[in-house]
């Protein structure tokens, strides 16, 4: 498939599925917030969401989330950062046979 080459133009190249942008592209990264930060030094709008939709998504999510901190949902399941996901996930998976592949 094709993916952006890491940098300020926007060009692509066609990658293997498994791929990884700095051994592919012998290229470092930039860190987090770097390309966000740039682009708002230079005025280049792509990867900013506009404030109408912004907007509009806070006054959808407002209610939810105002009504999950008075009630919060017995159906909703928490589980610590940087782990698979909450047991129940494995269990919903298995209930229609499948099962999650881990990587």
């Amino acid at each position: 498939f094709e993916t952006k080459v890491p940098g300020l133009n926007l060009d692509l190249s066609p990658v293997e599925m498994d791929f990884n942008y700095e051994k592919t592209f012998e290229a470092s990264l930039p860190e987090a917030y770097e390309r966000i930060i740039l682009d708002s030094i230079t005025g280049d709008p792509t990867l900013f969401s506009r404030r109408d939709w912004v907007e509009k998504s806070w006054a959808y999510l407002a209610p939810i989330l105002e009504h999950w901190s008075g009630a919060p949902s017995k159906n909703l399941f928490y589980y610590p950062a940087g782990t698979w996901g909450p047991k129940e996930s494995s269990q919903l998976m298995a209930s229609g046979g499948h099962a999650w592949r881990e990587l």
